[in-house]
């Protein structure tokens, strides 16, 4: 059974046939038309000098009453005429009166005919034409001109076209028979040797590589393949059986690999989780130093009010110690006045400095309450900014560097204070650290902006030496530091990206232009995420 279904040789004959006979319809039916377009141009000319000869030979009767005459000429001219084909001819008046007619005139008689193709077609072509007749009136002379000899040899044409391509294709349909016969021989053998090939006969059958061609290129080709098939499958034979000594071996090797590896497993279990535990203390170290830095600074900042205060009320109670000598003594009234001036200087004074205290106090115990216990709350953007400058003043007074917040009010935020705190914290301590390092002058400036109703844009700009473009990328990762070995963990900036990212649910991103500094930008939700992610922060 063929499995292909259609021979070859059989695709062939069906193409060879419909090719010939394609391009002998083609060439029949472009000699029909070549032939047809001649015939008409011809058939124009003659129209045309049949209409001049029969007008100038009608002219001479035409002048003169000789209508008998004329007929008699008409006709005898019609009778020496038929090779050219005039089949009719009529004259009428002005009027539309037949004066003359000769030949065979159609009944009735046709208009003469616009389109020369069509009428070529039907088998006569009517023409009409004005004449002279007497008394100088205008009648018309209409002939008619057979184009039965053109449809004739048209006919003829595509009749014998269609009879040598009949015969071209019944050579060629035997030809292709032969030589499909010949070539279907040499590739049955081919067929044959596949087919035991393909049952797993490797070595018995061969395929014939006679005759200096194609196929026996081909035959040569295919014996070489199922050599080459035949030494594969014994190589491939004996290095399954190599392989099989092989696994063998294999299943001790993996064995006691599996084991090593087992213990390696364990070991390495305990040192990643030795190293998260170290991580996450670093952190919280990190932090507590944050919160240990501004804790020094609160108490420097405090010692001046609290000190200022102490020395009031110190030389306060020396003079009421002296106003009672004086009440004992007979107080006059010059020194109830001093007294009482100098009482209400030093309450005043005392007033100040409490309150400045006090406000310290306020705010460190706000930012620690925040920082401490994470606590979700409402609160204005601008008075977490502020609370958040006024703690890292200490520090900023002992150096040459100016920090200022544009933040507008009416920013309201629903999310963590005390982390957002530590972020700005972070960002301006990073901006004096590593930015104006080695400076003498540097400001930082903080601002915010609305974006919709639902986020808020913080920037940190600094306008220090900026950051390294093949560092930008790698500001973030955790234990990354340009100061290793000085002091720098290399996580501050890790735990901002961790606490903006997974506790206030923005984004942070770093822009550094070639001496322009260094920007920091978050995009917070006025709404930060709900959910208890502390502790996803501290050690992630």
């Amino acid at each position: 059974m063929n499995p292909l279904g259609i021979s070859l040789r059989l695709r062939a004959l069906i193409l060879t046939v419909m090719i010939v006979l394609g391009m002998s319809l083609a060439y029949t039916l472009n000699a029909s038309r070549l032939v047809l377009e001649a015939g008409l141009r011809e058939i124009d000319e003659r129209v045309q000098q049949a209409a001049e000869i029969l007008n100038l030979a009608v002219a001479p009767f035409t002048a003169v009453e000789g209508e008998e005459r004329l007929r008699t000429f008409l006709e005898t001219m019609l009778s020496r005429q038929q090779t050219s084909g005039l089949k009719y001819v009529v004259i009428h008046s002005d009027t539309g009166k037949r004066i003359v007619a000769a030949g065979e005139v159609p009944e009735p008689l046709p208009p003469a005919d616009i389109d020369l193709h069509e009428a070529a077609m039907t088998g006569v072509v009517h023409a009409r034409n004005p004449v002279l007749l007497r008394g100088n009136r205008v009648g018309y002379l209409q002939f008619g001109l057979s184009t039965e000899q053109l449809l004739a040899t048209r006919t003829a044409i595509v009749r014998e076209g269609l009879m040598i391509s009949l015969a071209m294709g019944a050579g060629l349909v035997v030809l292709v028979l032969v030589i499909g016969y010949l070539v279907g021989v040499r590739i049955k053998g081919l067929v044959t040797a596949s087919q035991a090939i393909a049952q797993g006969d490797y070595e018995g059958v061969r395929a014939d590589e006679r005759g200096g061609d194609e196929i026996s290129l081909l035959a040569h080709n295919f014996n070489r393949m199922a050599d080459a098939v035949s030494r594969h499958l014994k190589d491939i034979e004996a290095g399954r059986h190599e392989i099989e000594q092989l696994n063998l071996s294999l299943e001790e090797t993996v064995q006691r690999r599996t084991q090593e590896l087992a213990g390696k497993n364990v070991e390495l279990g305990k040192t990643i989780e030795f190293l998260q535990e170290t991580r996450a203390s670093l952190i919280r170290s990190e932090k507590l130093a944050s919160l240990g830095a501004v804790v020094a600074g609160v108490a420097h900042e405090m010692s001046t009010p609290i000190g200022n205060a102490l020395i009031v009320s110190s030389s306060l109670r020396d003079k009421i110690r002296v106003f009672e000598t004086e009440v004992r003594a007979g107080l006059r009234r010059s020194s109830l006045s001093a007294f009482m001036e100098d009482s209400r200087q030093s309450a005043e004074l005392m007033e100040r400095n409490l309150a400045r205290a006090a406000a310290l106090v306020h705010s460190f115990k706000q930012v620690a309450v925040d920082q401490t216990s994470e606590q979700r709350r409402t609160f204005d953007l601008r008075v977490v900014v502020q609370e958040c400058l006024v703690l890292l003043q200490p520090t900023l007074k002992r150096t040459p560097y100016q920090v200022e917040a544009q933040i507008p009010e009416g920013i309201e935020m629903e999310s963590y204070p005390g982390p957002l705190g530590q972020v700005i914290n972070n960002l301006v301590n990073n901006a004096i650290l590593h930015g104006f390092e080695g400076r003498s002058q540097g400001r930082v400036i903080l601002r915010a902006e609305a974006v919709g109703t639902t986020d808020v844009r913080l920037t940190v700009q600094d306008d220090g030496k900026g950051i390294p473009p093949e560092n930008i990328g790698k500001i973030f990762d955790p234990f990354f530091t340009t100061r290793f070995g000085q002091g720098g963990s290399g996580l501050g900036l890790h735990i901002i990206f961790n606490i903006v990212h997974r506790l206030l649910g923005g984004t942070v991103d770093a822009e550094s232009p070639p001496g322009q500094g260094a920007t920091f930008i978050l995009n917070l939700p006025c709404r930060a995420p709900g959910g208890d992610v502390l502790e996803g922060v501290l050690h992630a």
